[in-house]
């Protein structure tokens, strides 16, 4: 019910036997109180940047609405161009993938990202699902060390495949907003794989050696990957997949023997 002032002290029945230029001038007054919490909630939403949680919202109560939304986001491109970070640094944000791809936070630090240099011609990228941030989790401790020991934590980038923000730098992990934000989301296809690969390694065409530890997959499924980036990106040297940080360490432990041979 509404708690607009003509609604909370009007019945119904007694609005309807009324005058009506009475009636009228009520159910105007109701309309423009509708029309200012509206408002309110708009410039809340951008104040707290949840603006397009709220049009989501909006947006599933009517089927034309939703159309209009979807045809609004075609030029989402556009619209976040302009668009700085300062309005949205604030708490964590709780989103669906298809909300959060379209939050302007997100498209800003995508394309961010992409201009960062990788500085190092070996890769490894990290697509196994682990807690959040990265550079806390055992995991990725424990490669770290493995690496420094080995001497090979200067020769390696580590990436790793974020749901939402696509290839991430391992040292982006702590910062905001890379950990602050909880998603429901099913693990990486192997077309999300492809596509974050090439994303960060299209315009790079000197990259020596790509490890990818990657959670499960058949081999066919990895012999296709490996195909496709190699039809797509045929400068790249050597392509490794690996499932396990066991598998991972014996491979680097086997290349740093190779590296000591005379």
């Amino acid at each position: 019910p509404c708690s607009c002032p003509i609604c909370s002290n009007i019945d119904i029945e007694d609005l309807k036997s009324m005058p009506k230029d009475e009636r009228v001038r009520l159910i105007a007054a109701h309309n423009l109180y509708v029309l200012k919490q509206e408002i309110d909630k708009v410039k809340e939403a951008i104040h707290e940047g949840t603006l397009i949680r709220l049009l989501y919202e909006k947006a599933y109560s009517h089927p034309k609405a939703y159309r209009a939304l979807k045809k609004t986001l075609q030029y989402i491109e556009k619209l976040s161009k302009d668009i700085t970070l300062k309005p949205f640094i604030k708490a964590s944000f709780f989103y669906t993938k298809q909300e959060a791809l379209l939050h302007p936070i997100v498209r800003i630090l995508k394309r961010r990202v992409r201009k960062i240099p990788l500085g190092r011609r070996n890769i490894i990228l990290i697509f196994k699902e682990v807690e959040k941030p990265l550079v806390r989790n055992r995991v990725v401790v424990e490669l770290i060390h493995r690496l420094a020991r080995m001497n090979l934590l200067n020769t390696y980038n580590i990436l790793y495949y974020d749901p939402i923000y696509g290839i991430i730098h391992l040292e982006l992990s702590e910062t905001y907003p890379f950990s602050q934000y909880e998603l429901s989301t099913p693990s990486a296809s192997l077309k999300d794989i492809c596509d974050s690969i090439l994303e960060v390694l299209a315009s790079r065409d000197n990259i020596e050696e790509l490890v990818v530890l990657l959670h499960s997959f058949t081999d066919k499924e990895v012999d296709e990957l490996t195909l496709n980036l190699r039809k797509k990106l045929p400068r790249i040297g050597k392509v490794v997949f690996v499932r396990t940080i066991k598998e991972l360490i014996d491979y680097f432990k086997q290349y740093s023997k190779q590296c000591r041979k005379p």
